[in-house]
């Protein structure tokens, strides 16, 4: 007869599903009962400033040339004269937007930029696909 005990009888075991379940359940309590408090912030009047004021963003302008070498600005058909006569009234700090057909000739291009080199504005930006 052996009556030996087994390492293994002397061993606790504890089941951890329970206590797993339970922990979930307290963190489920404590978010669902938390309130959270926005900061609060401090409240001061500025001082006023005699300075300039910031001045605005500079006008985008659209000029498009089109496959039959015409010229449009914001969308508006101009010849080549009232593309000049326009572009004399355009802010130096303008961004012009240059949308032109890939089968408009390059001379095309080359006079709107230089019509508009010639007014100093030279923010220029080319939109393509």
């Amino acid at each position: 007869m052996n009556f030996k005990r087994s390492k293994q009888d002397n061993e606790i075991k504890i089941d951890l599903t329970a206590m797993v379940d339970v922990v979930f359940l307290l963190i489920i309590f404590f978010l669902v009962t938390t309130t959270f408090q926005r900061d609060r912030a401090i409240e001061i009047n500025m001082t006023k400033s005699e300075g300039e004021k910031r001045k605005e963003t500079p006008k985008e302008v659209s000029i498009t040339l089109d496959s039959k070498g015409e010229l449009y600005i914001d969308g508006f058909k101009v010849t080549a004269s009232e593309f000049s006569n326009r572009v004399k009234n355009f802010d130096k700090n303008s961004s012009i937007i240059i949308k032109a057909d890939e089968s408009s000739a390059y001379r095309d291009i080359m006079k709107i930029m230089d019509t508009l080199y010639q007014n100093e504005i030279f923010q220029m930006n080319f939109i393509t696909e």
